[in-house]
């Protein structure tokens, strides 16, 4: 999402003779950061799965059961990616 508004707001315009640093690059969300429910669903974000990169607990405290319980099987998961 952010990458298109970018191109729609005009703040990159393609006609110019510029490019990014090669260490830059638009990437989308998912390659990045995932969200947990109920913070994916409420959001319309892109809800975490098996081997993404990052698992984000926005607006998911610890003190909840249920985030409890993610961040718990965040951390199994974690320790058997290292086995």
């Amino acid at each position: 999402m952010f990458f298109w508004e970018v191109l729609r707001s005009g703040i990159m315009d393609l006609k110019k003779d510029w490019e990014l640093p090669p260490e830059v690059a638009f990437v989308h969300q998912a390659h990045l950061n995932a969200f947990v429910p109920p913070a994916s669903r409420d959001w319309s974000a892109y809800e975490w799965q098996r081997g993404d990169f990052i698992r984000h607990f926005a607006g998911c405290p610890w003190q909840e059961p249920h985030c409890l319980g993610l961040m718990r099987e965040t951390v199994a998961l974690m320790a058997q990616s290292k086995q």
